[in-house]
């Protein structure tokens, strides 16, 4: 099964664990789970993103290695378990090749979150800010704040998107505009958490609106 892993750029992961690295067109040795645990959030299993775009836009809520880290595509076997699209698990899994993080902007990760929470959170006006927003009709920080407070009353994902907003629009002409984009980027990475719990295919969800914020002309 084709997955993919992020490390730091000397190949370590959680706790300063070492993987093995591709050479020369030819992958890493097979990685076993140490522990015995039955969870995906255990040491029973070896954990990883099932597609590069959520790599890039859930790490957040996971791990943070930097802005050196590096994306693999990877092998997983053996017994495999979903975190509803978060994150997956396998028993085994070797890194096969370098590949390149997608990029996203501070705006695309908002329209991510905000992608996410339309398609679980269905109240009128948030709905309208949604709209202006991706419309670029209403940007403010004082609408994102309003939304948010109104929409976090109901549901978690929409309260995340809007203040996912609010975030980013600190980041404008901010001397710590780095640390407001990755609060921005935290946000985005909770909601998408959020409306996986509301979701009945939460991985086919979390690609589709990632594909779509990818492609978001901010």
């Amino acid at each position: 099964m084709k997955v993919y892993k992020l490390t730091r750029a000397n190949g370590t992961t959680k706790n300063n664990y070492k993987w093995s690295l591709p050479t020369n067109d030819m992958p890493g040795e097979w990685h076993k789970a140490e522990g015995e645990g039955t969870e995906l959030c255990s040491n029973g299993y070896l954990h990883w993103y099932h597609h590069p775009l959520l790599a890039a836009l859930l790490y957040p809520r996971h791990i943070n290695f930097g802005r050196y880290m590096v994306l693999w595509e990877g092998e997983a076997r053996g017994d495999i378990k979903n975190d509803k699209g978060m994150k997956g698990g396998s028993k085994e899994l070797r890194l096969v090749r370098k590949t390149d993080i997608p990029a996203f902007s501070s705006k695309q990760k908002v329209a991510f979150a905000i992608y996410i929470a339309q398609e679980v959170y269905s109240d009128k006006a948030f709905a309208k800010w949604a709209c202006a927003w991706l419309d670029d009709r209403d940007r403010s920080k004082a609408a994102a704040e309003a939304a948010a407070e109104a929409a976090a009353r109901a549901a978690g994902a929409a309260g995340a998107a809007a203040w996912a907003d609010a975030w980013a629009a600190e980041a404008a002409g901010s001397a710590w505009a780095d640390a407001w984009a990755a609060e921005a980027a935290a946000w985005a990475a909770e909601a998408a958490a959020w409306a996986a719990e509301a979701a009945t295919d939460p991985l086919e969800l979390l690609i589709r609106c990632a594909e779509k914020a990818y492609n978001f002309k901010p």
